[in-house]
């Protein structure tokens, strides 16, 4: 198994939450409730409510 430094996964780690950024505003842009995107993508309903507002 190859060596993985911190960093490495500290990168890893945001390059996954940035994927999930862009699915979710995706799916405000497409009118999905709320509730089911939180559920897809892990964010909390706040945090969903926060990036709407951003979105529209």
């Amino acid at each position: 198994m190859p060596h993985v430094t911190s960093w490495e996964k500290i990168a890893k780690k945001e390059g996954k939450r940035e994927g999930k950024l862009e699915t979710a505003r995706e799916l405000i842009k497409r009118g999905v409730d709320i509730n089911i995107i939180a559920g897809a993508t892990g964010f909390s309903r706040e945090e969903i409510e926060k990036l709407a507002e951003r979105v529209h």
